[in-house]
């Protein structure tokens, strides 16, 4: 993978770990203590309203955007000769940046 590449990939993989970790944090300081103050049925509507808004285009890109950006971070460190500087490093991060998403349970919660 050319320098350029791998910078981008590398750039796309932790701000889409940011993103995505921002966004978790949000959730649970934020709309988990407010769903709280709810009765259980509203909670339920709510979390459905929630869960379809979140399947949009723009969440989706960085979610799941972030996520290949890393795994392609692994299959290019991996797949090289010679390691380029920074490259176990890049593996670490890669490896940390796992979503939920790629989590058995997710297929399920649906």
């Amino acid at each position: 993978m050319s320098g350029a590449i791998l910078t981008a990939a590398t750039i796309a993989s932790a701000a889409g770990a940011g993103v995505s970790g921002g966004v978790y944090l949000a959730f649970s300081a934020i709309v988990m203590p407010a769903l709280r103050g709810l009765p259980a049925g509203q909670r339920v509507a709510s979390m459905q309203l929630v869960n379809a808004n979140a399947v949009r285009l723009p969440f989706m890109t960085v979610f799941f955007g972030g996520a290949a950006a890393s795994v392609a971070l692994v299959v290019a460190e991996l797949g090289s000769e010679t390691a380029a500087p920074g490259a176990a490093q890049r593996l670490v991060g890669a490896g940390f940046h796992s979503p939920p998403s790629a989590s058995p349970s997710c297929a399920t919660s649906r």
